[in-house]
């Protein structure tokens, strides 16, 4: 007999429930998608089936998490992934990443290649999340990724102007002593 784990919040804390029971091993997985989905939710699984109450102001969401687990797809893209040894294969997943986001394939592009392979590495990961959640967190990231390059960017031109700066000071301290001489 397997054992029957609980996660979630208290009961009395969902409001607006619905009930859900499904056959799967994949109780564990879906519970993790519900959590990262912000998700209010209650659920009772083993390694055979998942019973699930949840708010019923979220059941787009949970569907759609429940379809995505319950299609095999995300193994088979976990297989294929597996089998690549090649780094560049998760760029292969920019245009469904840029669809996903409503943003061109050319901007993800855009990113420095590091950015673009923990993109499409993220995207991977959350898949099995609902959609909002994944544009969430890519934005986040793509946000993050902005934002460092900004500051590299500004640090740039801090640097570029510090350096402006103490030329013009040995410019003026060179041309100081010749103005003195002819004074």
């Amino acid at each position: 007999m397997s054992r029957i784990r609980t996660a979630g919040a208290d009961l009395r804390k969902i409001t607006n429930k619905t009930y859900a029971k499904y056959a799967t091993e994949k109780g564990e997985k879906i519970v993790l998608a519900l959590e990262k989905c912000c998700i209010p939710y209650f659920a009772k699984f083993s390694s055979t089936e998942i019973s699930l109450t949840y708010d019923a102001d979220y059941k787009e969401n949970v569907e759609e998490i429940i379809r995505k687990l319950l299609s095999g797809v995300y193994d088979e893209i976990m297989a294929e992934l597996k089998h690549m040894s090649d780094k560049n294969v998760y760029k292969q997943l920019l245009p469904e990443i840029a669809e996903t986001l409503g943003t061109s394939v050319s901007f993800l592009k855009s990113r420095p290649d590091e950015v673009q392979e923990i993109i499409c590495k993220r995207y991977v990961n959350l898949w099995y999340c609902d959609t909002p959640t994944i544009k969430r967190e890519l934005a986040e990231l793509i946000n993050l990724s902005n934002s460092e390059e900004h500051y590299v960017s500004a640090e740039i031109q801090r640097k570029r102007a510090e350096k402006i700066r103490q030329t013009q000071i040995q410019k003026e301290n060179r041309e100081r002593p010749e103005r003195e001489r002819r004074f």
